[in-house]
């Protein structure tokens, strides 16, 4: 994983996968609650999130209100990450009065990374098109699914069962693309 730059470096480029979360329907849930619940159930399930990430070894990057973005070196980890994810929040939120789910999104690639902002306050990111494309694939993810890009899929295909959503039109991108639904994760034996 790319971590914060310590040794003076202006920037840096790495190949990872980058995993966003985001909670379906909060907004109208937190319209809908008082912000003492708002705020409990919302750090029950990114704490839920961010103890699978540490799991398969990832690094939570941020949280930006409802939604999660996680880096990982390993891409089957980080499938591993975002299905557990769906399954554990499901799990935790069935008993409230509102459910709450999650989408999620992924996607491998070479990203840029340092520490960046105005001259009194930076921090670390990683960025570039990457990072917009597991944004973009969360973001049209429904609830309870992980959708995985292309680039992902070419590595890991044989150790996953997906329903390819073919010819797509994704915000930032010209031409079509095709993504992949995760159905199954294969065990070795499969």
């Amino acid at each position: 994983m790319i971590r914060n730059q310590k040794d003076g470096k202006p920037g840096d480029k790495d190949h990872i996968v980058i995993l966003f979360t985001d909670i379906r329907g909060f907004t109208q849930f937190s319209d809908q609650a008082e912000p003492e619940l708002v705020i409990n159930r919302l750090n029950q399930i990114l704490d839920v999130q961010s103890n699978i990430v540490e799991k398969y070894n990832g690094d939570v990057d941020k949280f930006m209100g409802d939604a999660v973005m996680a880096q990982f070196i390993n891409p089957l980890d980080a499938v591993k990450a975002g299905v557990e994810m769906v399954r554990v929040v499901e799990k935790l939120t069935e008993d409230w009065d509102y459910p709450l789910h999650i989408g999620v999104g992924l996607n491998y690639g070479e990203v840029v990374a340092g520490n960046i902002g105005s001259h009194n306050r930076k921090e670390f990111a990683v960025i570039g098109d990457t990072v917009n494309l597991a944004s973009r694939l969360c973001s049209v993810a429904p609830a309870k699914s992980v959708i995985i890009s292309e680039s992902l899929y070419s590595i890991l295909g044989n150790k996953l069962m997906v329903k390819p959503i073919k010819n797509q039109k994704i915000k930032g991108k010209a031409d079509l693309i095709t993504y992949y639904a995760i159905k199954k994760i294969r065990l070795s034996n499969d």
